[in-house]
């Protein structure tokens, strides 16, 4: 223990950092103490001849500072000819200016056997062939991009939005991954890649969102992707939606707004669970699902801008029908998942939340 606390002080003598001061306390504790700044690095005996560390920044005034110490001490733990066997089991990084919270973040020097090292993008991103293979239109189809107005027109004699589509959109075109996937893939695999995280385009397995039975030629498709991922090692990693509602559910029903949408959403996540229940072993439900408050259009297929000509009925949305709209998400996640455990038992599933 003191010859890891001995290495803590060479190592900052040798890194001549001044303003704090190093001290250290018979239970083991170095405080890393400045005029604003603290931290502690605590070490414990662990069974066998390994040390284990926890750092904690207990008090920083300002965000450049925090960040110092933070990437400081986590890169002295992290130089292991310093301390030789030892494992961190935690870095503790308090809130600026209170002690009392925190999060914690968890650090190994080792990877566990069998961990899955990735890439991740999603249909709407890489596929391209938007209108291949009997693919509907998405959402994404009609955007230049999540924080654009998306390129819709008022159609009078219908009543209902219709795409606009002049012009570049991204989706369209993409990096061609529907013709590509097999060069692509051989890269990934060349690369190292052991997972990689990608979503099917809903609109290609129900391209209205509404039918009654699939588009065979979209499962085909994503049969073709999964068989070429497994046969390079490469586990797939599904997100069932992302920022992919079909638009003709936006059109018709108001998108996620519409509790009708639960049903046409099981309809279509049980069509591709029992379809890949043996190709793939990672779920993902909805991308991001925590968006649809900041991203309404994308992430909950709801429109949200003024159109142009006033005397169309305002598609503005109000606080409540953006969490009308998320309890239905909520209601078609939990439904998700409880089918994925009776339809993939051997699966694991999850969603995936936005931190920005």
């Amino acid at each position: 223990m003191r010859a890891a606390v001995e290495a803590l002080r060479s190592w900052m003598i040798a890194q001549e950092v001044s303003g704090y001061a190093l001290s250290s306390t018979s239970n083991g504790q170095v405080r890393l103490g400045g005029t604003a700044h603290t931290g502690e690095v605590n070490f414990y005996e662990l069974e066998g001849n390994a040390t284990v560390v926890e750092m904690r920044i207990v008090r920083c005034v300002d965000d450049e500072n925090v960040f110092f110490l933070h990437f400081m001490l986590d890169d002295l733990l992290r130089a292991k000819e310093l301390f030789g066997e030892y494992r961190i089991i935690a870095i503790t990084h308090n809130e600026i200016g209170d002690a009392e919270r925190g999060e914690r973040h968890m650090y190994q020097d080792t990877f566990k056997e069998g961990f899955l090292w990735g890439g991740a993008m999603a249909a709407n991103q890489c596929e391209g062939a938007w209108r291949e293979g009997g693919k509907g239109v998405n959402v994404t189809d009609v955007s230049r991009g999540l924080l654009k107005a998306p390129s819709l027109v008022w159609n009078e004699t219908t009543q209902k939005w219709e795409p606009a589509l002049d012009g570049y959109f991204p989706s369209h075109e993409a990096i061609d991954l529907y013709h590509r996937f097999e060069g692509d893939l051989d890269l990934m695999a060349e690369l190292g890649l052991k997972a990689l995280r990608t979503s099917i385009s809903w609109a290609r397995i129900f391209p209205q969102g509404d039918e009654d039975e699939p588009n065979e030629a979209g499962l085909a498709y994503y049969d073709r992707l999964f068989d070429a991922m497994n046969a390079r090692g490469i586990q797939p990693v599904v997100s069932l939606s992302h920022y992919e509602t079909p638009l003709h559910l936006l059109t018709e029903y108001g998108g996620w707004l519409s509790l009708r949408m639960v049903d046409f959403w099981m309809r279509y996540a049980r069509a591709v669970f029992a379809r890949y229940a043996g190709k793939v072993h990672y779920w993902l439900t909805f991308n991001e699902i925590n968006n649809l408050f900041k991203l309404p259009f994308a992430a909950g297929g709801m429109l949200d801008i003024h159109p142009t000509n006033t005397t169309v009925p305002n598609a503005d949305l109000t606080e409540r029908d953006l969490y009308q709209a998320a309890h239905h998400v909520a209601v078609a996640n939990a439904r998700t998942v409880a089918l994925c455990r009776e339809l993939c038992p051997d699966a694991q599933i999850g969603a995936m939340l936005s931190l920005s």
